[in-house]
């Protein structure tokens, strides 16, 4: 049970649902109520979708481009810390994604389901939770549930929201 929740927490704080709320209410300014939460609903939809094929593909794909697991491991932690120190020393992250919304299929596509929600930290998690597990189906069954109950919350959050 501990393990379950240790990958429930990694995945809220890797999905950061809080941290995506500015990101969506700045993309769907303007917007009724229907149609914000047909956009968060669209949106944790395709990154679910992305991150469950991450999931059941990552390592077979890293395979087929010869690169190992731990250098995916290091380089995402390198992305990691960078996409830290931008949102430290640069606040206009909200800004940049809001100038590239288009229309509303758009904007549940990029910049919420990626690459706010299906980040390439949330990527790093799944491939690196699937491969911590392997051979163990439950707890890969598991881990894939924490994942998209996170997901789930994102849009929980941004639904809840979407009626202020």
């Amino acid at each position: 049970m501990q393990a379950v929740l240790q990958e429930f927490v990694l995945f809220w704080a890797v999905l950061d649902p809080i941290g995506t709320l500015p990101v969506f209410l700045s993309a769907t300014v303007g917007m009724g109520a229907t149609q914000r939460r047909r956009v968060a609903v669209r949106a944790v939809l395709v990154s679910a979708a992305l991150l469950g094929f991450f999931a059941v593909s990552g390592e077979v794909l890293l395979d087929a481009m010869g690169i190992p697991l731990a250098t995916f491991a290091v380089a995402g932690g390198l992305v990691l810390f960078a996409f830290a120190m931008s949102m430290i020393f640069f606040a206009d992250k909200p800004q940049r994604e809001i100038e590239q919304i288009g229309s509303e299929r758009d904007i549940a596509i990029c910049p919420l389901a990626f690459p706010s929600i299906a980040s390439p930290g949330a990527i790093l998690a799944v491939v690196m939770a699937m491969d911590h597990h392997r051979g163990d189906q439950a707890q890969q069954f598991l881990s894939g549930g924490c994942c998209c109950s996170s997901s789930r919350d994102t849009g929980l959050a941004a639904c809840c929201r979407s009626d202020r």
